[in-house]
């Protein structure tokens, strides 16, 4: 499942994750916040396995954008 974890989303939503190093897009469903010990390595989204797969991420850390939607 795509699934992560973000703090700037609330739970339940769903995110878009662009991996700028090759353009590739997921959404994602979001799943609580960035854990503690994760927080304090600059890390701001965490991704699952598939999702991590879909978007191609071939290393432990990289970079992506994202973007979030309000229902508003």
């Amino acid at each position: 499942q795509n699934l992560a974890f973000y703090n700037e989303a609330e739970t339940g939503s769903v995110i878009r994750v662009t991996n700028l190093m090759n353009n590739k897009t997921v959404f994602v469903k979001v799943v609580g916040k960035v854990p503690p010990a994760d927080a304090g390595k600059d890390i701001s989204v965490k991704l699952s396995n598939t999702a991590a797969q879909a978007i191609g991420a071939t290393e432990d850390k990289f970079l992506v954008e994202v973007a979030s939607f309000s229902s508003n």
